[in-house]
């Protein structure tokens, strides 16, 4: 079988968390698009890695490259070139409760 590394989290001040992702097999399965110039992620096919990244990840690196206003293409031929096992970093952004202002809750008249 496919051995996993452990995701790797960690978490910054501004509701935004970086998961490094190991990538054993050729194909990683997760399925990409482009939005406002940044790598989303827009659905996982990869069962060994559903459970670590989800649609709306951004990719911010390949191994030891950042792809940050990378197009689609460079992200693609980065993760090509690369050996296997590969590491790929993730950005996520995390909804924290306590950012949520008593105002925004109101119906407005």
């Amino acid at each position: 079988g496919i051995e996993l590394d452990t995701t790797k989290a960690t978490k910054q001040n501004n509701g935004i968390i970086a998961v490094k992702v190991v990538f054993r097999t050729e194909q990683l399965g997760i399925l990409l698009h482009v939005v406002d110039g940044q790598v989303l992620v827009k659905g996982v096919k990869n069962q060994d890695v559903e459970t670590q990244i989800y649609s709306g990840d951004t990719i911010i690196a390949v191994g030891d490259r950042s792809t940050r206003n990378k197009s689609l293409a460079e992200v693609c031929e980065f993760v090509r070139e690369s050996t296997r096992p590969l590491t790929i970093t993730f950005e996520r952004k995390v909804m924290l409760a306590q950012n949520t202002s008593p105002e925004a809750h109101k119906p407005s008249a």
